[in-house]
């Protein structure tokens, strides 16, 4: 596959953290031992791992999310979770499935309006791989390298660089090791919160 192209498949977590801007969308690439068709059940479809095992991908998203919901304020809502693919070196995009999920919410801390935190990871190809929170309860600060001072960043971190997990970089390689937290804000998620009527 072509450096930089999303896929080959990308789940996408649909979350609301109640704010008045508070939609949002986590977007992961990752690789599944065959292609489902579309509508298949989340149980039916087995995700390929960095470690030759497998894992039905309704148990990988819930255990995503309970990795995710410390991170975010209880009425966050996580209410759906849907699975796409994409034709090889393109951004077109094919839905393919979708799930309700058991893990609904978020279990600690308060939203902050127009916070972006953002972990970095080096890919085995030695590419850099981007995850995106909006909204959580992350307060904006310095940049930390791994380990952490937040006990969920690490959590999460884990969990996205063990072989048994099948997530991609857009270098098509997985993720090998997180390399750096940035907790801060977003630009233009701050300018629609402060923007002011002429």
């Amino acid at each position: 596959m072509a450096i930089n192209y999303p896929g080959p498949y990308e789940l996408r977590i649909f979350y609301d953290t109640q704010l008045t801007f508070g939609a949002h969308v986590m977007k992961l690439n990752l690789d599944l031992d065959s292609d489902p068709e579309i509508g298949a059940e989340f149980e039916d479809i087995s995700t390929e791992n960095h470690d030759a095992s497998t894992t039905p991908l309704n148990s990988l998203t819930e255990a995503l999310l309970t990795v995710l919901a410390p991170l975010f304020q209880s009425t966050t809502d996580f209410p759906l979770v849907e699975l796409w693919s994409y034709a090889a070196g393109t951004f077109d995009a094919t839905f393919r499935a979708a799930y309700d999920p058991v893990v609904s919410n978020g279990s600690a801390g308060t939203a902050i309006p127009a916070g972006q935190a953002i972990i970095t990871f080096r890919t085995a190809g030695g590419g850099i791989a981007k995850l995106s929170l909006m909204e959580s309860n992350l307060t904006a600060g310095p940049d930390q390298s791994f380990p952490t001072a937040s006990t969920p960043i690490n959590n999460l971190a884990s969990f996205m660089t063990v072989a048994s997990r099948p997530w991609l970089g857009r270098d098509n390689t997985r993720f090998l090791v997180p390399k750096a937290y940035f907790p801060g804000q977003n630009e233009a998620l701050w300018k629609k919160y402060n923007r002011t009527s002429s």
